[in-house]
């Protein structure tokens, strides 16, 4: 049985890290909450809200399933996102055995 791990990230308009543990993932989705109109970005530590990652840009709108294949799990601490202070952006990760 898969272990899930979800959450919800407030953005504060600088680069928030998804969550500080190692969590190994095998696939990963992101939901901008309803009522936002500015974009929010997901990527790596270098991400920002011009460039540099997956831009959300409508309400409601998720990134799909992000999913890491094979022997090596991707890691949930490697994924930041930034946008406006006050914004929310849901997560839900199904993490490796």
């Amino acid at each position: 049985m898969a272990t899930m791990s979800h959450g919800a990230i407030t953005m504060t308009g600088a680069a928030i890290r998804v969550t500080k543990a190692n969590t190994p993932i095998r696939a990963v989705r992101f939901q901008y909450e309803p009522s936002y109109t500015a974009n929010i970005f997901i990527g790596g530590i270098g991400v920002t809200k011009v460039a540099c990652g997956y831009a959300l840009t409508a309400a409601n709108q998720d990134s799909g399933w992000i999913r890491f294949e094979g022997d090596s799990p991707g890691d949930l601490a490697d994924f930041y996102v930034i946008g406006d202070a006050s914004d929310i952006v849901n997560y839900m990760a199904i993490e490796a055995l």
